[in-house]
């Protein structure tokens, strides 16, 4: 009897293993996603009827797979060229979803002049995965997030030749941006309007007019390890109380000027790279009691500036024209950097002597 229930056993095994086999075969690759998985729905830019295997939920076009998607599913999208204008969600109703693209340089989503984005996200709780998004030569924003959504990622997209590549609209919170590529803004690369509590962390802002701009009172953001070079303008701006963000580990380089403090104020700017840029490399406008330490200041045109502003405290830099590596003499090694602003200076009393790695 116990090796007639052995022998049942294996056979429904077998059994179970080869039809479970038979489907995969007949379903598209989707890397790590389980094609038959609930809560999947599938788009194809080349999908027919005459494709064989496909008995899972599938669309031709990404709108069409967002619209019959529901909250918490996924609508995993497949190498191709889609022409079109995504959104997700309205401002009435939500619509919880991630949308995955199968390889980010072989997604592409091309938007067409009429709309405001290429993709609008209009929900909380949305991941935007693995596209190369083009604004049709900066007629449109890259990925709008409206106003009031919160808990969003946007995260490792090839972003280009839009007004604007990721635009934060006021009363958004909680963003996740990273790991993406952005290039050729006609405005900036990242902006941020009235936007508390983001975090933008190891992306490319590379050949915009702005690197990445915080404005309208965005406050309490992480901007941090991003290679932000060869902008028109400024690499990074916070401007128009914008306070309380932490700048740390950015690499800015080879921009018109380096970072830019407009009236804002509380401001944490450590363990930068500040590098090569043609004007300031910081400079700081009607700004008080903000924290400079720790970064690397090397061979821009002017180092750092300030006008009307107090209290901003520099400590522990590095500045490749501080007096103490040009003349190597005791008395040199003590003396402080000086930052020179419009009537008044400042000083950082303990510039480094080697810099940073950052």
């Amino acid at each position: 009897m116990k090796n007639k229930i052995l022998i049942l056993t294996a056979i429904v095994m077998f059994v179970g293993a080869s039809v479970t086999s038979g489907i995969s075969a007949n379903i598209k690759d989707t890397n790590s996603f389980s094609p038959l998985a609930k809560g999947y729905i599938y788009v194809d830019d080349d999908f027919n009827e005459s494709t064989p295997g496909w008995n899972v939920t599938h669309f031709n076009k990404i709108q069409d797979g967002v619209d019959a998607a529901v909250n918490f599913d996924t609508v995993f999208v497949y190498n191709g060229t889609y022409n079109e204008n995504v959104k997700i969600g309205t401002l009435v109703t939500e619509k919880k979803i991630d949308l995955i693209g199968e390889d980010r340089d072989n997604v592409f989503i091309l938007g067409v002049t009429g709309e405001d984005a290429v993709v609008t996200v209009s929900s909380s709780d949305v991941e935007v995965n693995g596209f190369t998004i083009d604004g049709d030569s900066g007629a449109l924003e890259g990925i709008r997030v409206s106003g009031g959504k919160q808990d969003n990622i946007l995260t490792n997209n090839r972003i280009t030749d839009c007004s604007k590549g990721v635009s934060l609209k006021p009363l958004t919170k909680r963003i996740e941006i990273s790991d993406n590529i952005i290039s050729n803004s006609e405005f900036a690369g990242i902006e941020l309007q009235e936007s508390d509590q983001n975090d933008i962390i190891n992306n490319k802002a590379i050949q915009n007019n702005v690197g990445i701009q915080l404005s309208t009172a965005s406050s309490q953001n992480s901007i941090e390890d991003n290679t932000v070079s060869n902008n028109d303008r400024e690499g990074i701006i916070l401007e128009g109380i914008s306070n309380d963000n932490t700048l740390t580990g950015n690499n800015v380089t080879n921009n018109r000027g380096g970072v830019k403090l407009s009236s804002s104020k509380i401001n944490t700017i450590t363990s930068n790279n500040i590098q090569d840029n043609d004007m300031e490399g910081l400079l700081i406008s009607l700004s008080n009691n903000n924290v400079i330490e720790k970064n690397n200041f090397i061979n821009n045109k002017k180092q750092a500036a300030f006008k009307i502003s107090w209290r901003n405290s520099w400590d522990e830099n590095y500045w490749d024209n501080w007096i103490g590596l040009k003349i190597n003499k005791t008395i040199f090694q003590k003396a402080p950097k000086v930052i020179r602003g419009i009537i008044r200076i400042n000083f950082d009393w303990h510039p480094a002597s080697v810099p940073y790695a950052i």
